[in-house]
């Protein structure tokens, strides 16, 4: 805009001034303006705007152009001289791959700056201060028989108390230093509810500068995240442990207001509160959250009245009825029959729960328990539990041990078709519930159909003994004899399976299963003489004389060249005074068998 002097402007004639061509220039024209003394008006205001949006835009321009100028002579600088941070990238990238140990014998760097490095200069102290504090200290020089050897008691001076004043310092920088790592604390809030819980609620093992921080701490936190009700929990615990009830419940409740949405702290207000205003306090907590199980179960838990607790129940039952905790809770405070018509609803509720129907099925009779497993199935089709249940259901009866064979078998074949795996491990722990619960044939009929279940054909005989004798220390010993049971039929010729069986029945059977167990073994593998001899021993300890005879007598002509059995048969016809059949014996067997052994025998 040109220059304008308002005051300058009359209505009359204008001075404008010399404008000869003694001051007139060339290039600069006159030294005056022309148009100094005109009027400024709106056309000349609208031309100053056009040329400013017209300068500013040649500057945008021009400063496009000079910052890509700029930016292009920048890179060609750090491409001839780079900076440190750019030379050191690549090596920066190989630091990921140091392990902590590698990191931490890193050595550090020393300080090669050539600037003036500042000391910490200690002035000496003046030697008046000294004379001044001599003056002022009275020794007593006496012995102190507490402490061995002579020493001077010194009181206490400006000086002492300087020291003990900078070793009180001292000791918060260190404590400080233990609780930080690289200047940031390591207190974790998420677990520090925790730790509180652990404490035990004395005062006289919490340090009251402990507390303090604690307190520091959970203020910050509530002010940090003021709606996280463990921020609100953990400071009321804090003010419990030191004894500040009424402040612990003043925070709760500023929490609750707060954290209306969280169970916890509602749970954790009632809990510090006396019965009956913590009556009032669950009540307000469900009037905000008809929904949420833990309150509901902690109101029906502070009543005393089974009727008033069954009336909670049934009421959260109203706004929750897919809850299978409830149903439970309300089913144990009701008798037989109350209990029946509960789990009749609650089965209509929650399908899927496997333990409603199998506790309706037990409060019923035979016909109508069949009908319900039956229901049970098809409602989860895909668990196992149903099926042992019916066949103990059956086993109950007096049903044999085939029919439950062909519904455990069912139940397999069942699970296989809708692609349901279920590992050998849960199978073997039904087959011990089912011997804990007195169904001996269920137990058996689960170990015989699942006998093959994840075990490899090489791997039979490893696995099966282990499985046995893990049952057998877990006491469940009908499983084990139904492990070897098994295993023994699957793989008669396996000599160690059978002294495992035997062992095992010696030590948990009774003397019938011991024989019963052997004779089977000899029955698979009569052409062993080392099984006819442990049968007939067993039968020798049993006292049973006529049947080891037998036994032995059928050993002898099955084997008639076998030095073994007619050394036991001497042996035992011997020690039975039976001296007759012994030299009987020796001269039958003197021609068959001319071994050192018989010959001595026929010497003596």
């Amino acid at each position: 805009a040109l220059p304008f002097n308002k005051e300058e402007v009359t209505h009359g004639e204008v001075d404008r001034g010399d404008y000869s061509e003694t001051v007139y220039d060339k290039w600069n024209g006159y030294q005056g303006s022309l148009f100094a003394n005109t009027q400024y008006d709106d056309e000349d205001e609208q031309a100053d705007k056009v040329y400013d949006h017209l300068d500013k835009y040649m500057d945008d321009r021009r400063n496009k152009n000079r910052e890509e100028r700029l930016k292009a002579e920048i890179e060609s600088a750090r491409k001839k001289k780079p900076p440190v941070s750019h030379i050191f990238a690549s090596y920066k990238k190989d630091l990921a791959n140091l392990t902590k140990e590698q990191w931490e014998n890193l050595p550090e760097a020393p300080n090669y700056t050539v600037k003036r490095q500042k000391y910490n200069r200690v002035m000496p102290i003046p030697d008046k201060i000294i004379d001044m504090a001599l003056n002022d200290v009275q020794y007593s020089r006496s012995i102190d028989a507490n402490v061995s050897g002579m020493t001077s008691k010194i009181p206490s001076t400006p000086l002492t108390e300087m020291s003990i004043a900078k070793g009180q310092v001292l000791n918060v920088k260190l404590a400080e230093a233990e609780d930080s790592v690289t200047g940031q604390s390591v207190v974790n809030k998420n677990t520090y509810l925790e730790d509180l819980g652990i404490l035990k609620m004395d005062n006289a093992q919490v340090e009251i500068s402990d507390l303090k921080k604690a307190r520091l701490l959970m203020r910050s936190v509530i002010e940090t995240k003021p709606n996280d009700s463990a921020g609100w929990i953990a400071a009321a615990r804090i003010e419990e442990m030191d004894g500040r009830l009424q402040e612990a419940r003043n925070i709760l409740a500023q929490g609750c207001s707060k954290c209306s949405d969280s169970d916890d702290i509602w749970l954790e207000a009632a809990r510090l509160e006396p019965p009956d205003k913590s009556r009032s306090i669950l009540a307000k907590a469900i009037s905000q959250q008809p929904y949420s199980v833990n309150l509901w179960l902690a109101a029906a838990k502070k009543e005393v009245d089974a009727r008033t607790k069954s009336k909670i129940l049934r009421r959260a039952l109203e706004y929750i009825p897919g809850s299978q905790t409830l149903w439970k809770e309300a089913v144990k405070l009701e008798g037989t029959d109350e209990a029946r018509q509960l789990l009749r609803k609650a089965v209509e509720c929650v399908p899927f729960s496997v333990e409603m129907w199998l506790a309706l099925a037990k409060l019923e009779n035979y016909e109508e328990a069949k009908i319900i497993l039956n229901r049970a199935r098809m409602a989860v089709p895909s668990d196992h539990t149903i099926w042992v249940h019916a066949a103990m259901l059956e086993e109950a009866q007096g049903v044999g041990m085939d029919a439950i064979d062909q519904k455990i078998k069912r139940c397999t074949k069942t699970l296989a078709k809708a692609q349901v795996n279920i590992s050998r491990d849960v199978w073997l722990t039904e087959a011990v519930k089912a011997e804990q619960a007195g169904s001996l044939l269920t137990c058996r009929a689960i170990v015989k159909c699942t006998m093959e279940v994840d075990v490899e054909p090489d791997d039979y005989k490893k696995v099966w003994m282990q499985n046995a004798a893990d049952a057998c220390e877990k006491g469940a010993i009908e499983t084990a004899r139904a492990l070897y049971t098994e295993a023994s039929i699957r793989l008669p010729k396996k000599k160690k399976l059978w002294k495992k069986f035997f062992e095992f029945e010696k030590q948990n059977g009774t003397p019938e299963q011991v024989l019963s167990a052997m004779s089977k073994a000899l029955e698979s593998n009569a052409e062993r003489t080392l099984f006819w001899l442990i049968y007939a021993k067993q039968l020798w300890i049993q006292g049973n004389i006529d049947k080891c005879r037998q036994t032995l007598e059928k050993a002898k002509e099955m084997h008639p060249t076998k030095e073994d059995i007619i050394l036991a048969l001497i042996k035992f016809e011997r020690q039975n005074k039976n001296n007759a059949r012994t030299k009987e014996l020796l001269l039958e067997v003197q021609e068959k068998i001319g071994t050192v052994k018989i010959l001595s025998l026929i010497h003596i």
